[in-house]
C-alpha cells in the first residue's frame, strides 16, 4: 500500500513539473517576442531617422555653407 501511495506522489510530482516547465517555456517563448516586436519597431525608427539625416544633409548643401579653413 505504500508502494502505491509513492508512486500516486511521483506521478502527481511529475505532472506539477511537467506544467510548470511548460509555463515557463511558454513565458520564455513570449519574452523573446516581445524582445523581437521591440528590436523591429527600433530598427524601423533607426531606418527613419537615417533617411532623414540623409535627406537633411542633402538639403543643406554643404557646398554652400561650408569655408575653406584658414578663410574668414
Amino acid at each position: 500500500m505504500g508502494d502505491k501511495i509513492k508512486i500516486r506522489a511521483d506521478e502527481k510530482i511529475d505532472r506539477v513539473m511537467t506544467k510548470l516547465c511548460e509555463k515557463r517555456q511558454q513565458q520564455q517563448q513570449q519574452h523573446t517576442k516581445n524582445k523581437t516586436k521591440v528590436l523591429a519597431k527600433t530598427l524601423e525608427v533607426l531606418r527613419f531617422y537615417q533617411i532623414l539625416s540623409s535627406q537633411i544633409w542633402i538639403s543643406l548643401e554643404p557646398s554652400k555653407w561650408a569655408r575653406p579653413v584658414g578663410s574668414a
